[in-house]
């Protein structure tokens, strides 16, 4: 596990979130025309996303796989959740806050949004890792996650923490403060 500070920001990246796993109830998906691509195997990532903003602050963790393949076209598949564990946070959370596991259906729909206009090239993407704080957590957060989360996997191995800072700049604006 990698943890990004950059300005307000802090995100973890690790390749599984064993605590973020949770029984869908549904799904979103969407095929969306995407060059080609043939570049090693599967790859996992997740991420969990901080923003300190006033006194509310925004959290979100997801995670997924990416299959890169030829077909020429970008598959994604957004699985939700009802609330899990009755709402108590029993996600541990990587960057010291528990948070509740499972994405709540409104979440979902705007990461699919965000996904669909995304880098990545051909192959099958599936978000099926999430956890999320009943007050803290938000759209904008969400969205920040899962433009992260493609960052983390579109990425190769030794590239992940450049890809993440060049992320947080374009969603801060300032320079990056560096890894812990």
């Amino acid at each position: 596990m990698t943890v990004v500070t950059y300005a307000r920001f802090r995100v973890a990246v690790a390749e599984e979130a064993p605590g973020a796993s949770f029984t869908p109830v549904g799904g979103l998906n969407a095929e969306v025309p995407r060059p080609s691509h043939r570049v090693g195997g599967v790859r996992r990532s997740c991420v969990e996303y901080y923003r300190a903003v006033g006194g509310l602050p925004q959290r979100a963790l997801l995670g997924g796989t990416w299959a890169p393949d030829a077909r020429g076209v970008l598959r994604i598949d957004v699985h939700h959740s009802e609330l899990a564990s009755g709402g108590l946070p029993t996600c541990a959370g990587e960057l010291g806050h528990p948070l509740v596991p499972g994405l709540p259906r409104e979440y979902g729909s705007v990461i699919l949004a965000t996904l669909r206009g995304s880098e990545l090239p051909s192959g099958h993407l599936t978000v099926d890792r999430a956890a999320h704080d009943l007050v803290e957590s938000s759209e904008v957060a969400f969205r920040a996650a899962a433009v992260l989360l493609v960052a983390a996997l579109g990425a190769p191995p030794e590239g992940v923490l450049k890809a993440i800072e060049d992320r947080l700049t374009r969603l801060g604006g300032e320079a990056p403060g560096g890894a812990v």
